[in-house]
Parts: structure tokens; C-alpha cells; sequence
């Protein structure tokens, strides 16, 4: 049991976790969070708003929650080979939480100014099938074989505060945002090789590794054991050490009364990391007599015997952490946003959107085609149909139908959308659930 529970640790606790794809908000032009997919879009006249947002987003290319729990005789069981049997050789969990506190936005004419503040957490984590299977099942399965179990691993939370401003001209408008960016916790691995080769002739074992992580309060090493602090992060690190900055900017043009085309690249920037900054590296090739590996021990912190009961190892012995405190930089995921939107008419809107997102060195794309109509004047329902590519690893894509709405009372404005309206009624079974809901005053 043990074993599974630190499987699932593995798997989801991490999860509190980089990619934000989201697609409908950007065809919300009566909603000012438009603005954080582009700059330069004005989202109506009001001359003072103010409001704020929630967002998530959650894809993991491995199995949905209901492929590997399920409720037998009023017992809730997990099944760890149905589990390892939906992985791909190669998995990907990301995850994004974005907490908009408030976003403050003032329009003189054709100029407006915005500020605002913003909570995000970002995570990453790239990890193959033999690692879950070490853990679950040991290594006897891989006798005369080298496995590779070395994840790879990308968690940054940091607060966002945001100056902006954007000019409007009867043909365009450009706009751009400059955000400070404090700090609250980072782990990334810039070196994440490990290996395990039993031998099946001379009952051997051969460990390597060159694997590294970089960590600022998300992470301690004490006596032999990882120590993860990547749960509360709501309100810390308000004006941290880890500072950085970044910037947006965008452009939209009206090419006829009913055509207009926008550009943006958003999230250019990073952030050193100097508060409780630590780098951890190992880097061996151990031979030990025996065929017996017990990773999922050595992660929980207790001691294993490869082979002689006398000869007991810790995971400090076998990998030989080195800890050294230093500074280091980390950047941010940059997004780039193109679309056209035609008036059909008073009523209906029609758009299409080119999306792309630099992460590290992988580049996730999306396409994705709306309609909007309004109902009534203060009530506008949408629909998108995006693919998104989820996985540049196993090139998988998704197709989803999302859904948005918006509606004005008095001078309350509320909103919520999301890129795959079916997730959001069946999140135990789905591999991607999307959604935001916000709120704006409008004076």
C-alpha cells in the first residue's frame, strides 16, 4: 500500500502545479480579461472597470482518475495495473491556476491604463512508464534490461503585478503590459538522466545518473528525504527576493467595419530565484551485487538491501546528493495569439485563432474556430471548437468544444468560459478540464 500511495504522490501531488492554453477567452471582446490574451483589445466603453478571475487548466496525456480507482462493494480500490497499462511510454502532466485578485483598468479617450495583480502557479512534469512501473512493481520485471526513470520536472508560483496601457485609433490600437514578478517557490530539473541496467548473468546492479534540480522553497533535503512545500501558495511571497520581469504586447487593426485581425506575444521574461535557493545534483556509476532495487523504499526515506541483509543502503548512499546554494534564472512559458473576428451582423461574431506557446524546448500549437451571438443586449452565449496538440512527445491532439457566456446587470458584469465543456462534467474520467469565471464592476 505503501507502494501505491507513493505512486500516486508521484503522479498528483506535483500537480498542484506549464502550459496555459486558453482559447475562448480571446473571443470574449466585451470582457475586459480579454486583455490577457492581448494588450492592444479594448474590450468596451466604460470609463472605470474593475474585477477579477479564476482559471484553471489541467491535461495529462496519461490516464483520467476513473481509469485506475474504482468503487467495489462500497470500497474505493486502485487498480495499479490497469493504471500502468493506460500510461504511454512517455507522459505528460501539466498544470495552470492563474487567481486574478483584481484588475483595475482607467479610459481616457483613446488611451487607457490598466493595473492588476495576479497569483500563478505553473507546473510541468514529463516522466516515462518505467518510472511508475519501478515504483509500483520493482525492477525484477527488467531483468537483462537498462531502464531510464529519470522525470522531468518544471513548478513555478510566483505573483504578477501588471502596469498597462493601450491607444486606440479608429484603425487600431496597440497596447502592451510591463509586470513585475515576485517570486514564490520554483523546482526544475535542467539534467535529468538516471538509469538502472540489471545484469541477469552476474546478478548485478548498475545505477547512473546525471540528474539535477534546481529548487527555492518548493523543496528541502534533510537527512536522505525530499521534503515538497508546493501546496499553499495563496498570498505568499508577496515582495520576495525572487524577482523578474515581463512583458505583453499586441496589435489589432480594423481591415473593413466588420474585419478586425489581432497579433500578441505575451510572457516574455523570467525570474531569478535567490530566496532559500538550492541546487541538488547527483551524478554516479555504482555497481552492487544483487538484482533487487527497491525505488519506491528509498523515496519514502527508508533503507533497502540490494543484496546481503547486512548491507543496508539509504537513497543518500546509492545517489550521493550534492547541495550547493546558488542563484538561478527561470523563464517564463511565452505565448503568441493571431486571430481574425467578422461582424456577421449586429447578432453574430465569427473568429478563428492561431495559438502557440514556447515551453522549454517543446512548442504546443492550437487552432480553434468561434461563434458568438447575442441574445439579448446584456447577454452573449459562445461556442469554440479547438485542436489543440496536448503532447509534442506522442504528437497527441485534442478536439474539444468549448463554451463561454456573458452577461451585464446593472453594473455587474460576469462571465465564465471554457476550451472543453464536457470535462467540466466529467473531470474523473477526462485528461483535460478548462475553465474561467470572473466578474467586472464597469462605470
Amino acid at each position: 500500500m505503501l507502494r501505491i500511495s507513493l505512486l500516486l504522490s508521484f503522479l498528483f501531488v506535483v500537480s498542484w502545479s506549464n502550459a496555459q492554453q486558453e482559447l475562448g477567452l480571446h473571443f470574449m471582446q466585451d470582457v475586459w480579461q480579454v486583455n490577457r490574451t492581448n494588450p492592444a483589445i479594448i474590450a468596451d466603453s466604460s470609463r472605470v472597470s474593475i474585477g477579477g478571475s479564476v482559471y484553471g487548466d489541467f491535461t495529462h496525456t496519461g490516464p483520467g482518475i476513473n481509469d485506475f480507482i474504482v468503487e467495489e462493494d462500497g470500497v474505493t480500490k486502485i487498480k495499479v495495473n490497469q493504471l500502468i497499462d493506460a500510461l504511454e511510454d512517455t507522459n505528460t502532466l501539466r498544470y495552470f491556476f492563474e487567481w486574478e485578485t483584481f484588475n483595475l483598468r482607467l479610459r481616457f479617450n483613446q488611451l487607457s491604463f490598466s493595473l492588476g495583480h495576479a497569483i500563478k502557479n505553473y507546473t510541468t512534469l514529463d516522466y516515462p512508464k518505467e518510472l511508475v512501473k519501478l515504483i509500483g512493481e520493482g525492477n525484477s520485471q527488467y531483468i537483462g534490461e537498462e531502464v531510464f526513470f529519470g522525470p522531468s520536472i518544471d513548478i513555478m508560483a510566483y505573483n504578477e503585478y501588471a502596469l498597462g496601457a493601450a491607444w486606440q485609433h479608429e484603425r487600431f490600437s496597440i497596447g502592451a503590459k510591463a509586470k513585475h514578478l515576485s517570486g514564490i517557490g520554483s523546482i526544475s530539473t535542467p539534467k535529468n538522466d538516471a538509469s538502472l541496467y540489471t545484469d541477469n548473468d552476474i546478478y548485478q546492479l548498475t545505477i547512473k545518473t546525471d540528474y539535477e534540480v534546481q529548487a527555492s522553497s518548493f523543496l528541502d533535503y534533510t537527512n536522505g528525504t525530499f521534503d515538497s512545500n508546493t501546496g499553499d501558495i495563496i498570498f505568499k511571497g508577496l515582495f520576495s527576493k525572487n524577482r523578474g520581469v515581463a512583458f505583453d504586447i499586441g496589435l489589432q487593426a480594423k481591415l473593413t467595419p466588420k474585419l478586425k485581425v489581432a497579433v500578441s506575444l505575451l510572457d516574455v521574461g523570467g525570474i531569478t530565484w535567490e530566496e532559500n535557493s538550492r541546487t541538488y545534483r547527483t551524478n554516479v556509476s555504482k555497481v552492487f551485487e544483487g538484482t533487487t532495487f527497491d525505488l519506491s523504499s528509498l523515496l519514502l526515506g527508508d533503507t533497502i538491501n540490494i543484496d546481503n541483509p547486512s548491507d543496508t543502503y539509504t537513497f543518500d548512499s546509492i545517489f550521493e546528493i550534492e547541495e550547493s546554494t546558488n542563484s538561478f534564472n527561470t523563464n517564463l512559458a511565452k505565448r503568441m495569439y493571431g486571430s481574425i473576428v467578422y461582424d456577421f451582423n449586429d447578432r453574430l461574431q465569427l473568429g478563428a485563432l492561431v495559438f502557440a506557446q514556447a515551453m522549454n524546448d517543446e512548442t504546443l500549437t492550437a487552432y480553434s474556430f468561434s461563434a458568438r451571438y447575442r441574445l439579448r443586449k446584456s447577454l452573449i452565449l459562445g461556442a469554440v471548437y479547438s485542436i489543440r496538440n496536448i503532447d509534442v512527445i506522442n504528437f497527441d491532439v485534442a478536439n474539444n468544444l468549448g463554451l463561454n457566456i456573458s452577461g451585464k446587470f446593472g453594473p455587474v458584469q460576469v462571465f465564465a468560459t471554457t476550451d472543453n465543456l464536457f470535462s467540466v462534467f466529467s473531470t474523473a474520467t477526462s485528461k483535460n478540464v478548462n475553465a474561467r469565471a470572473g466578474f467586472n464592476i464597469l462605470f
